[in-house]
């Protein structure tokens, strides 16, 4: 009976979208001043934002947190939202992620 449950099937827990998941944007800079005007824009603007030299020592990353469900009902995407920005700051968008759900406590 020991080794035999194991890897006996589990029932998936349900997923409770109570609260959605964190969208994060990478934004690369080839200088800090660029890096740090991204930034504040974007803090002023209600995003968490976190600015740091690249593990190539050559560029600054900007990495821009937010909520998925802050998005609704926007009229542009984040990628195409955060890529003008990048753009407007001589950077580069360097693409996202979505962090797992998170179940309510």
């Amino acid at each position: 009976m020991g080794i035999l449950n194991l890897f006996r099937r589990r029932r998936p827990e349900p997923v409770i979208d109570d609260i959605p998941p964190a969208m994060s944007h990478y934004l690369t800079f080839p200088d800090r001043e660029n890096a740090e005007d991204a930034g504040t824009l974007l803090r002023d603007r209600d995003f968490d934002v976190d600015l740091k030299e690249a593990d190539d020592d050559e560029h600054w990353l900007v990495l821009v947190t937010h909520e998925l469900a802050d998005w609704r009902g926007k009229s542009t995407s984040p990628p195409d939202y955060f890529e003008a920005i990048a753009s407007h700051f001589e950077g580069d968008y360097d693409g996202w992620e979505i962090g797992p759900y998170r179940h309510a406590s």
